[in-house]
């Protein structure tokens, strides 16, 4: 495991990106203090319905390229 190869307390943090689907990370403990979700804009606004699990654990969200806002039916309060 790479975490062994680490030495751990020169480190204030750890990131750990999922790559894939939104599911997965929602159903399987890594062991994370927080979770941090990123919803893209040109993705779509339907995806706290489609991954409803991610969306209600995370953290934080963060919402990205607000710039296509303007230019998509992306549903924003903001």
């Amino acid at each position: 495991m790479a975490f062994k190869e680490l030495e751990m307390t020169a480190l204030d943090a750890i990131i750990v990106e999922n790559i894939g689907n939104l599911v997965c990370p929602a159903e399987f403990d890594i062991g994370a203090t927080r979770n941090v979700m990123i919803l893209s804009v040109p993705e779509g606004d339907d995806k706290p319905l489609k991954y409803p699990l991610m969306f209600s654990i995370c953290d934080a969200l963060v919402v990205n390229k607000t710039d296509y806002l303007e230019g998509s039916d992306f549903d924003c309060p903001f």
